[in-house]
């Protein structure tokens, strides 16, 4: 999917191609509606560049209760001989 942005908008935010498709990957993100990878992808950067922009620009990564046991279970399990 191309999708194209008028330049006078794009130019009054100061935003270049590549910052407003990071723009667009934080919102679908925040949202909810795409994993860490594929909002990477949308990006066009890696995993690892993805969450170190999303920490660079203090987006919090979701953390839920079912995250933390699903957490503590794999740590429990680690510690089995």
């Amino acid at each position: 999917m191309n999708v194209e942005l008028p330049d006078a908008p794009s130019a009054a935010a100061g935003l270049t191609p590549d910052e407003a498709r990071l723009r667009v990957a934080f919102s679908l993100y925040r949202e909810g509606r795409l994993s860490t990878p594929q909002c990477a992808e949308l990006a066009g950067l890696s995993r690892h560049a993805f969450l170190d922009e999303l920490a660079r620009h203090r987006i919090e990564v979701p953390y839920d209760l079912a995250d933390l046991e699903t957490d503590a279970a794999t740590l429990k399990a680690l510690e089995r001989p």
